[in-house]
């Protein structure tokens, strides 16, 4: 059936229409709308919040915040593509909308920073390494975190540990019990990784359902001397003696290792603008590392869900990880690379509007700017014709500043 002239006018004023490249912005505000709603569905046990030392901190405030987070956003046209200059995000550590943008300013960051510590350290190299432990319980993620966090600084004490610097994450993936959609057949307990590559490689459909278990484990890159590739390299088997002993447990527990590398011609460390683009391809090994260290502590899927019908489940699920990671430190810089932490950590809590701070476009003047508001009922960013119509159909105030931070629950 072919298009209508109306139909192609209204393409025209969604912003991904406009951008492609800014389709992000939709998908994480959907998922911020859902994980809004997961905090304020009722499911009947009086779970409406937690006590936190003398504090109250209640998911309705939560709910409020992530909802009205990025309602609005206002760009200019750059040279290339739209360029953000103005929109108001609630920093909530579980808001997708805010993970998404605070992920992508840590990794702008960390490689405007890393050249400075390559030239410090230039035959130094770069490890990535995940350590895991068992799936525990969620009512014991707490305890659980501060065990993997204890046994790390236990294997950092060790005569072998190599790396001289290193920044260290904590990812939380939450369990499912996986069927086989057509069959029934069980197939196991597995997190959303798994499962995305089963139905890939087999082309089927799984039917989850939830469990109260999660995994918790650790992400890791680090600097080691050039030596260690030569005189002082460690085995696999090695580093999992060695990470076995730190958590002191009876089993073997599952070690990643990798040498960050880069394609032949291709530099390990690529320029911050590249580095801050969203849909950045694993062209470079640090990229990689960097972007599985630092990013989201829980993958937006699992605070909504995804692929499981159960809402009170979710919410559920959602409102207990919240309390359990309350106030937890999830990322931390030790050796050499703790200058880089501190200027990150001023990054986290600073401006999410401008992801790399040194390429900032020039003030909206002769610029042409656009306006977007976020339509609920269509699930879209939508074009207003300016800034000053957002005013003017009450959607923000000309000194519009509706996220406190010392309102914040965090």
């Amino acid at each position: 059936m072919p298009r209508t002239k109306d139909s192609q006018d209204l393409d025209k004023s969604y912003l991904t229409a406009l951008s492609p490249a800014d389709s992000s912005f939709d998908s994480h505000k959907s998922a911020a709308v859902e994980v809004a709603e997961l905090y304020q569905l009722d499911t009947g046990d009086g779970y409406e919040g937690f006590l936190s030392g003398n504090q109250l901190v209640y998911f309705g405030k939560m709910a409020t915040k992530i909802e009205r987070c990025g309602a609005w956003l206002r760009f200019v046209q750059g040279q290339e593509r739209l360029k953000l200059v103005e929109a108001r995000f609630c920093k909530s550590p579980n808001c997708p909308m805010c993970q998404w943008r605070r992920s992508l300013k840590w990794r702008a960051k960390f490689l405007s920073i890393l050249p400075m510590v390559q030239e410090q350290f230039p035959t130094h190299r770069w490890i990535f390494l995940t350590f895991t432990l068992k799936n525990c319980q969620l009512s014991a993620l707490r305890s659980e975190v501060k065990k993997l966090n204890t046994a790390f600084n236990r294997l950092s004490k060790l005569s072998k540990f190599p790396m001289e610097g290193c920044v260290k994450s904590v990812e939380v993936t939450r369990s499912w019990d996986c069927y086989d959609a057509f069959t029934g057949k069980f197939l196991g307990r597995h997190g959303s990784k798994w499962i995305y590559h089963y139905q890939q490689q087999h082309n089927t459909a799984i039917r989850v359902e939830p469990t109260d278990e999660v995994h918790p484990h650790l992400h890791v890159v680090g600097m080691v001397k050039a030596s260690y590739f030569t005189r002082n390299y460690l085995k696999h088997s090695e580093w999992r003696e060695m990470w076995r002993r730190s958590a002191r447990v009876d089993y073997d527990p599952m070690v990643n290792v990798q040498t960050v590398k880069c394609k032949k011609g291709q530099k390990l460390i690529p320029t911050a603008d590249e580095f801050s683009k969203d849909n950045a391809t694993d062209t470079s090994g640090m990229i990689s590392a960097i972007c599985e260290t630092l990013k989201y502590t829980v993958k937006e899927q699992d605070l909504i869900g995804e692929g499981c019908e159960d809402k009170e489940a979710n919410s559920l699920f959602l409102k207990q990880i919240t309390e359990q990671l309350y106030k937890m430190r999830r990322v931390e810089y030790r050796g050499v690379l703790k200058e880089i932490g501190r200027e990150l950590e001023e990054a986290e809590n600073g401006d999410l509007v401008n992801i790399n701070d040194e390429d900032k476009e020039p003030e909206a003047g002769d610029l042409e700017e656009v306006s977007f508001k976020w339509v609920n009922a269509l699930g879209r960013y939508v074009k207003v014709k300016t800034y000053d119509e957002l005013i003017d159909q009450g959607d923000i105030e000309p000194d519009d500043t509706p996220f406190d931070d010392s309102e914040l629950p965090y």
